[in-house]
């Protein structure tokens, strides 16, 4: 049997084994850098989302905006006691938009534009 140098040299029960080069610490560093690699691919909530619309309600519509919630669930009763459903989402810009369905729109806009006469904190026109 031939002996090796004292430097490539590691016992495991009282048997000398090589230490391979190097390779056994490098082989699961390897393994866990490519687990990472392939969780950030697949993993949803690990990149930003892309771009998205802001006034993407499916079949909803926009009748009104406010700025604060409290107009917006007024808006909301006022629309209910006129027989219209309506709901409320909050956009980026963090201003409130109240929603109806499509066939209700334009008669939640002319209600609300009568009775409330555009009071501040709130508009049925869009203001960027």
């Amino acid at each position: 049997m031939t002996e090796l140098p004292s430097s490539t040299r590691a016992r495991c029960d009282n048997v000398p084994m090589p230490l391979q080069d190097g390779w056994h610490l490098a082989e699961p560093l390897i393994t866990f850098a490519a687990i990472g690699a392939l969780g950030w691919m697949f993993w949803p909530g690990a990149r930003p989302p892309g771009p998205q619309a802001d006034d993407d309600y499916g079949l909803l519509e926009v009748a009104a905006y406010a700025h604060e919630l409290v107009v917006a669930l007024a808006v909301r009763r006022f629309l209910a006691h006129a027989g219209i459903r309506s709901t409320f989402a909050t956009g980026r810009d963090r201003r409130i938009r109240v929603l109806v369905f499509p066939n209700d729109r334009q008669r939640a806009r002319e209600l609300v534009r009568r009775a409330l006469d555009e009071p501040k904190g709130f508009t049925t026109d869009r203001q960027d």
